[in-house]
């Protein structure tokens, strides 16, 4: 968990587009599994997805996400500049 700590805190990133697509009606105060993958990271472009279900196991949503990444200057305060 270090080496991926340290490696999001020398990486500068801007999201591009992130379109979100709700699949079935569900409670946002109860328990939700969200999860993600990263597709593609390559040549500055980060492409990925991901899925949204309930405790039961239902999906009520899926997302995807472009973004660009670079290296940055100096290390970055993730509680400041993400």
């Amino acid at each position: 968990m270090g080496q991926i700590s340290n490696l999001v805190t020398m990486l500068d990133r801007s999201t591009r587009c992130k379109p979100a697509h709700f699949v079935d009606a569900f409670d946002v105060s109860e328990w939700l599994l969200i999860v993600t993958e990263a597709t593609q990271a390559s040549d500055g472009r980060v492409y990925g997805g991901g899925s949204v279900f309930t405790g039961d196991g239902r999906l009520v949503a899926t997302f995807h996400q472009d973004s660009m990444a670079k290296a940055a200057n100096a290390c970055l305060d993730p509680n400041r500049a993400m």
